[in-house]
């Protein structure tokens, strides 16, 4: 058994505490209905292979759509894909329900902030409704393509030095600027 179906199955069991949260950051190699999404809450949601055939490792912009705790207070992020597996599929009466129940928790988006209408490179891998997360069980269960988890310093970020510039530009202070 694989160490994330242990926690899996043991924060499954405690799902009826009203402070059960669990996010998980969904890896290329996982099988989704067998591992991450085995507590059916997303029992027909499968990530397969991207559209344009090949691993895709670098930032995009994602917009929050829904109230999950793990994303109160974020509108948009501009974080890393790092994937060759990375595409939300389901039925289409499935993926209509999840839109009409608030399970979908993130998209991909454009630059401007505008929907990514499942163009490439906006969308990194051809989900259907621009997928990037998807929200369930009250909003305390995340699960999200994109990786988070790969931005931990503002320098990880491929424009960082630009974006340092700008901000000492405009007066904010150079150790701060990641975060003003």
């Amino acid at each position: 058994m694989h160490i994330n179906e242990r926690v899996l199955n043991l924060s499954v069991s405690e799902s009826s505490t009203p402070w059960w949260c669990l996010v998980g950051f969904l890896r290329g190699d996982d099988t989704v209905p067998a591992t991450h999404l085995r507590y059916g809450i997303f029992p027909d949601v499968a990530l397969v292979r991207n559209d344009v055939g090949r691993y895709q490792c670098r930032w995009v912009r994602v917009r929050s759509c829904c109230g999950s705790v793990w994303l109160k207070g974020i509108d948009e992020m501009y974080i890393p894909v790092a994937h060759g597996e990375g595409k939300f599929c389901a039925p289409d009466g499935v993926l209509d329900g999840l839109v009409e129940h608030g399970s979908v928790a993130m998209k991909y988006a454009k630059p401007s902030g505008e929907p990514a209408d499942g163009q490439f490179p906006h969308n990194p891998n051809g989900s259907a409704y621009d997928i990037a997360a998807l929200s369930g069980n009250g909003g305390r269960a995340l699960l999200m393509m994109p990786h988070p988890e790969r931005a931990v310093f503002f320098t990880q970020r491929y424009d960082w030095t630009d974006v340092k510039d700008a901000s000492m530009r405009a007066g904010k202070p150079p150790h701060l600027c990641g975060w003003l």
